[in-house]
């Protein structure tokens, strides 16, 4: 003769007072079906959310010429954070400028640069922030020559470092001439003093 006890079958879990710990029993059935505990490691870690980035606007440094380097200062951030970036031209994307600085190049005349600083760390929401803009890039008031008689044709003053004289385009002695520096504008040659070339 078969024994019954009122359940059937105990699956698993212990049986208090009629219920099953760590399990629900169904009477009369034999089937038990799992209810996740609250303890789960599996279960927690699904459930859990991901934290939050400290961070901070980032901020551009650097003269905004054309030649010159821009870098950006990332601020205050959660600690042990990664960063990736992209720089952004008049709100377009600058193609391969992804390092944390940026060289003006003849393409950024008369526009503005921005960066957009991505943080990353395990265990929190990714975060990105962007920079203000620059003032819009222009030509820089000094430059190196280009070639040993020749300066750029932007700043086509050239000025003489043993004379510490400058010669303007059209002078007599302006093709003869082998630059040390190039000005554009006589107040700027001036400024650096440099005096002009009489013929």
């Amino acid at each position: 003769m078969n024994k019954t006890i009122g359940f059937r079958k105990i699956l698993t879990g212990v049986l208090v007072a009629g219920a099953l710990i760590g399990g629900t029993l169904a009477a009369g059935t034999g089937a038990a079906s799992a209810v996740p505990r609250s303890d789960d490691p599996a279960s927690a870690s699904r459930t859990a959310a991901a934290k939050t980035l400290t961070s901070s606007k980032p901020k551009i440094s650097g003269v905004p010429k054309l030649g010159k380097t821009l870098k950006v200062r990332v601020g205050a951030w959660t600690d042990g954070t990664r960063f990736t970036y992209k720089w952004y031209r008049n709100g377009q994307v600058v193609k391969k400028a992804t390092r944390s600085s940026y060289k003006l190049r003849s393409a950024d005349l008369g526009a503005q640069i921005k960066v957009k600083v991505i943080g990353k760390k395990a265990g929190h929401k990714t975060k990105a922030r962007t920079s203000n803009a620059t003032r819009t890039i222009t030509y820089p008031n000094r430059a190196n020559p280009t070639s040993l008689y020749n300066c750029p044709s932007w700043a086509p003053i050239k000025g003489n470092g043993d004379s510490m004289i400058y010669h303007l385009p059209g002078q007599r002695w302006y093709k003869a001439t082998q630059p040390e520096d190039c000005f554009r504008t006589e107040a700027t040659a001036q400024k650096y003093g440099y005096r002009r070339a009489k013929v």
